[in-house]
C-alpha cells in the first residue's frame, strides 16, 4: 500500500475490487481518460489472486492508496476506502469494470467546498438503463441517489460511513441518513457507465425492509416493500423484453 502526494486533490475515485484485473484496469484508464487534473485513486483489493496485486504495485506512483488483503464484505471494504481518501475531497465509488465519463472541474469541486456543498448528483448508466440521482424524501422509499452517481464531501461524515452488517443496501442506509441531516446538495457534470449485475442489482426485500424501517418506521418499510417489488417486476419485464 502507498499514498502519492495528491491528498490536496478535491476529487477521489474509491475502488474496490476482487479478482477482477482487467476490469479494474478499464476502470483505471477511465479515470486517467477524464483529464481534470491531479484524482486520488484510491483502490481496495479484497486479496485477489488473479494479478491485481501486481497491478496495483506496477502502477504505485499513480495511485493515492491501495491495499490488497482479506475483508469482511463489500461495506468493510468500501469503509476502508472512505478511511484512506482524504479530508476535504469529493468522493464517488466505482466497480471494477465501471466507466468514470465526466466529472465536476477541479475549480467547481472547490467553490462547491467553499460554500457547503456536501452532495454532488450526476447521471449514471446501468447497463442500458438511464439514471439520474435524486436528493429528495423519496430516497427514504428506495435510493434513488446512485452511489457511482453521486460525489460526497467526506467532511460531512469523516466516520465509517457504511453497515458491515447490510450486505446489499449500505449505500441506501447511508444515502438515507445523510439525507435526514439536512446536507446541501448540487447537481453537475458528473457521468458514470456501471456494470449492470452488481450487489445491489439483487433484491433483497427482507433487507429493503429493514433499512426503511429502521430509518423511517413500520409504515415506510411496507411502503418501500412495495414499491421495491414493484420495480423489481418492472426491471425483470424490460429485461425478458429485451431478450
Amino acid at each position: 500500500m502507498t499514498k502519492v502526494p495528491m491528498g490536496n486533490s478535491v476529487a477521489t475515485v474509491i475502488i474496490v475490487v476482487r479478482n477482477a484485473k482487467s476490469a479494474l484496469q478499464k476502470t483505471l484508464e477511465s479515470i486517467a481518460a477524464v483529464g481534470i487534473g491531479a484524482i486520488n485513486i484510491v483502490v481496495i483489493d479484497g486479496a485477489s489472486n488473479d494479478g491485481t496485486a501486481d497491478l496495483l504495485a506496477a502502477m504505485d506512483d499513480q495511485i493515492f492508496f491501495w491495499c490488497s488483503e482479506p475483508d469482511n464484505g463489500i461495506y468493510d471494504a468500501m469503509n476502508k476506502g472512505w478511511a484512506a481518501a482524504p479530508m476535504g475531497s469529493y468522493i464517488i465509488y466505482l466497480g471494477a469494470g465501471d466507466i468514470l465519463c465526466e466529472i465536476p472541474s477541479e475549480s467547481t469541486l472547490k467553490q462547491f467546498r467553499a460554500e457547503g456543498i456536501g452532495v454532488i448528483l450526476g447521471h449514471c448508466d446501468v447497463g442500458a438503463i438511464s439514471f439520474d440521482s435524486r436528493w429528495s424524501s423519496e430516497i427514504i422509499f428506495r435510493n434513488v441517489a446512485h452511489h457511482q452517481g453521486m460525489m460526497v464531501l467526506k467532511d460531512v461524515h469523516p466516520g465509517p460511513p457504511f453497515d458491515t452488517s447490510l450486505k446489499i443496501y449500505g449505500d441506501w442506509d447511508f444515502n438515507i441518513r445523510l439525507y435526514k441531516t439536512g446536507v446541501p446538495h448540487r447537481r453537475n457534470a458528473l457521468r458514470s457507465f456501471a456494470e449492470p449485475g452488481g450487489v445491489s442489482w439483487r433484491h433483497d426485500l427482507k433487507e429493503i425492509i429493514r433499512v426503511a424501517t429502521r430509518n423511517g418506521g413500520v409504515g415506510v418499510g411496507v411502503l418501500s416493500w412495495l414499491l421495491n417489488s414493484l420495480s423489481r417486476l418492472r426491471r425483470d419485464w424490460k429485461e425478458m423484453c429485451r431478450g
